[in-house]
């Protein structure tokens, strides 16, 4: 017998929370459609301009001419060279402008981490690299500006 009424009494207040919050509701949604009826006056509809465009058109850009790089192409930067432990390691750059390069033919007497040098040589853009460290530079030449910075490379193993 306890069962039943404890039943019942658990039916009758699920019954009146679901009715308490469904007026709730209603009268939440009844003050909010006052209020943006009160804010703001509907206003009449302005006749069309004649300046302004009836109708929308798009109009298709051309795609961009791809672009051969040749030796022409050189760019001269100023920045660091630095050691990176990925994949084996490589040799980096990284510009004052804050560009950053994989550097590729990069003599042996120019390796060293922290070597600040002006760098000749031609942007690959388009070579893929696992080092994902910027812009392929091919290198064609390096001008040393201070080693007082350069640190020996860490030996990988």
């Amino acid at each position: 017998m306890k069962f039943k009424e404890l039943y019942c009494v658990a039916a009758l207040a699920s019954f009146l929370a679901l009715t308490a919050c469904s007026g709730e509701e209603e009268s939440g949604e009844n003050l909010m459609a006052e209020k943006s009826s009160n804010a703001m006056p509907e206003k009449a509809p302005q006749p069309a301009s004649k300046e302004l465009p009836t109708t929308l058109t798009a109009k298709p850009t051309p795609e961009p001419i791809a672009k051969d790089v040749s030796v022409e192409d050189e760019v001269t930067l100023t920045g660091s060279i630095i050691f990176k432990e990925l994949e084996g390691g490589f040799y980096a750059f990284i510009a004052e402008s804050g560009d950053r390069y994989t550097l590729h033919n990069l003599e042996e007497q120019f390796q060293q981490n922290g070597l600040i040098a002006k760098v000749t040589g031609v942007p690959k853009p388009k070579m893929m690299t696992f080092t994902q460290f910027g812009t392929v530079l091919q290198v064609t030449s390096v001008e040393i500006i201070d080693s007082s910075k350069v640190t020996n490379k860490i030996a990988i193993e």
